[in-house]
């Protein structure tokens, strides 16, 4: 099971070589007809993040109008009444955004090569 996480971190603290900030979920989406509505809307999230892929993501996480990105695999918290979310990948909106575009780009100017080599 994966679960994916959206939004803006909480305070971000470091142990060892593990990063652990909190995500909370918002406002309930509009659910498709026939599903019961939650009673409670908001769910805090405990993420473990290692430093390594924090790194990647740190510098973003600070622009108030971006969001990260993060897979990882989650696990209920019954201590802390949390759902522990072990991270397996992060990236933030606007590094994917950057990356979508590059790629664009790259496949844009080698296309006219290969039109010219036929």
């Amino acid at each position: 099971m994966k679960i994916t996480l959206i939004g803006r971190p909480g305070k971000v603290e470091q142990r060892g070589q593990c990063i652990i900030t909190t995500m909370q979920s918002g406002r309930i989406p509009a659910l498709p007809k026939g599903l019961p509505v939650p009673s409670s809307a908001s769910t805090t999230y405990s993420v473990y993040i290692s430093v390594m892929q924090w790194r990647r993501v740190e510098e973003a996480s600070r622009d108030q109008d971006d969001a990260l990105i993060l897979e990882g695999f989650p696990l209920l918290d019954n201590p802390s009444g949390t759902i522990a979310v072990f991270v397996l990948s992060a990236t933030t909106k606007k590094l994917q955004a950057a990356q979508r575009q590059a790629v664009s780009q790259k496949a844009g100017s080698s296309a006219p090569g290969l039109q010219e080599a036929r």
